[in-house]
């Protein structure tokens, strides 16, 4: 295992960690405005993401995940509840199934469109020197290394 996928593991803890908050403080306050905190906080924390550095080190990428997680622990419980709480109680079944569809959905076309993005600006951010395999490439960029 390399060491930076350890900075994965402040954002599962995070997670986990905000997941009860999101469920407790989404019934004192409201689902709609706990969601919006969550969806705030994982901005800050993609903000966060968007200035690092490789001189930064491991804490501030960790630092950017803790918040992404912890937004993502707020909101998700609340935007469930919301969603939930509006399906009547003979139709819960469909609404649970809607909601844990649209969550598989928009992950996967998410992932599909970040790498389809990423992939199409790869070449142009290697160096000059690269070799035309790892221009090609971002596995052989690796083996080639």
């Amino acid at each position: 295992m390399r060491t930076e996928s350890l900075a994965f593991i402040s954002m599962a803890v995070a997670v986990l960690a905000f997941n009860a908050l999101g469920a407790t403080l989404g019934q004192k306050i409201g689902n709609r405005p706990m969601t919006a905190a969550g969806l705030v906080v994982m901005a800050a924390g993609f903000g966060v993401l968007a200035i690092v550095s490789p001189a930064d080190g491991f804490v501030v990428p960790a630092t950017a995940l803790v918040l992404i997680g912890a937004g993502s622990g707020l909101a998700m419980p609340a935007a469930t509840g919301a969603l939930m709480g509006e399906v009547p109680a003979e139709q819960a079944g469909v609404g649970s199934a809607l909601n844990d569809t649209i969550q598989q959905a928009g992950a996967a076309l998410g992932v599909a469109v970040l790498g389809s993005v990423l992939a199409a600006g790869y070449p142009d951010g290697m160096p000059e020197s690269a070799s035309d395999q790892a221009r090609r490439s971002i596995a052989d960029a690796l083996v080639h290394h």
